[in-house]
């Protein structure tokens, strides 16, 4: 079985968190992170306590663990990180927007299988910005704090991807508490067809789609999906969340279980592309699920464009924010600076903040006129869109014009 730890990180000494000390300082080399030091189970039971208790936690280490497991073909691997990850930094996000950040981003890229699991889990929606949420807006129905409640511990009910682009997971307590919410996360675009999960699309041609970002993925899986929406309207609420594609994807199951159980929808998207104004028309107006008791949220850091290519996006909350791009933040579009923000506090809240000005702005159901117009061109925008996604990563492209995989389901 494969070890997570990098073979160089092995040989140099522990080093404790000082006060001053950013946790991304503490750095195994990058090239190792893509290698399985272990191809068998020797060496493993030695090696376990080592690797999953380790004091050498911080941003930096949690990434590296993650790019070895993303890389990695054995399931095995997938799972020790689950469990390092579980029994570390699971506590760690508390807040609702950061834990579901940290989970569309990451891993939803993990090629989660059924009966995968992520415990460790305090979801309390107690963090300063979903506090900001429900302080600034003073509506009932953004008390989260009694709206949503999260198990300690989730597996993997269910998983689908189609060749169009569409990966999605159903998440379930892992106790069957009807009571605490259910989940279903989308992927964003994944890698090329050298790096991506053998039989998952890539994304690419879901994001350049011309009927809207996502549409024609979305509508090959709809059957499965109404099946999911039916499943987890079971339980206390729905937790639907995506990032950049899984954002619009997201949206549309949003749309799509609005006929289902609109009261019990909740909606966490995260730098997410829009959608054609035909879908997005179904959660408008009077016809807005948040008016039966579903809350809508999107967060967005500053600077980022994919948010505005690809048309309208349902009426939500906004939540944006300054990723501190001194403090190492890079892309505006892929980095996830409100999780990574509350490990650094979990680990030393003197660490320098990467995060400002977070400002919060009460959902409309109206169009402005500006809007309009952008939604009058939402199949170009959607092929600009993803084609500006696609263009920084060309491998992509590549990888998902000769990709053969079909819908798999799990």
């Amino acid at each position: 079985m494969p070890d997570l730890m990098p073979p160089t990180a092995k040989k140099q000494p522990k080093t404790q968190v000082e006060d001053t000390q950013d946790p991304k300082t503490i750095k195994a080399p990058v090239s190792d992170h893509l290698k399985d030091p272990l191809s068998s189970d020797s060496g493993l039971s030695a090696m376990s306590k080592e690797i999953t208790d380790s004091p050498e936690l911080g941003y930096q280490q949690l990434q590296g663990r993650l790019a070895t497991a993303k890389a990695s073909k054995d399931p095995q691997v997938k799972r020790r990180f689950l469990k390092h990850f579980s029994d570390n930094y699971a506590p760690m996000l508390k807040g609702e927007v950061e834990f579901f950040q940290y989970l569309s981003h990451e891993l939803a890229y993990l090629k989660l299988e059924a009966g995968d699991s992520i415990s460790g889990l305090d979801i309390n929606t107690t963090s300063e910005n979903e506090k900001g949420i429900d302080e600034i807006l003073g509506d009932d129905q953004n008390q989260t704090d009694t709206e949503s409640s999260y198990a300690s511990e989730y597996k993997v009910a269910k998983t689908y991807n189609n060749q169009a682009g569409l990966n999605a997971t159903l998440m379930l307590p892992a106790d069957g508490d009807t009571s605490k919410n259910a989940i279903v996360s989308f992927r964003g675009t994944g890698g090329s067809a050298g790096t991506k999960s053998d039989d998952q699309a890539t994304g690419v041609l879901a994001d350049i789609d011309p009927t809207g970002v996502g549409r024609t993925a979305f509508n090959k899986g709809e059957g499965v999906m109404t099946e999911w929406a039916a499943e987890a309207a079971k339980f206390g609420r729905i937790t639907i969340t995506g990032h950049s594609l899984g954002g619009a994807m997201a949206q549309r199951f949003y749309a799509l279980a609005s006929s289902i159980a609109p009261e019990k929808l909740r909606l966490l998207t995260y730098q997410a592309a829009g959608i054609d104004m035909a879908t997005a028309a179904k959660v408008t107006g009077k016809k807005d699920p948040q008016r039966k008791g579903a809350k809508s949220t999107r967060v967005n850091a500053r600077g980022d464009l994919v948010p505005h290519a690809g048309g309208a996006q349902v009426p939500s909350d906004k939540l944006k924010y300054t990723a501190n791009k001194a403090k190492g933040i890079k892309s505006s579009h892929t980095q996830l600076a409100l999780a990574e923000q509350q490990i650094n506090d979990a680990i030393d809240p003197k660490l320098d903040k990467l995060i400002s000005d977070v400002a919060v702005h009460k959902k409309t159901n109206k169009f402005s006129f500006k809007r309009a117009a952008m939604v009058a061109g939402a199949g170009l925008l959607g092929v600009i869109g993803g084609t500006l996604r696609a263009l920084t990563r060309p491998d992509r492209v590549i990888g998902a014009l000769f990709d053969k995989g079909k819908h798999r389901t799990a």
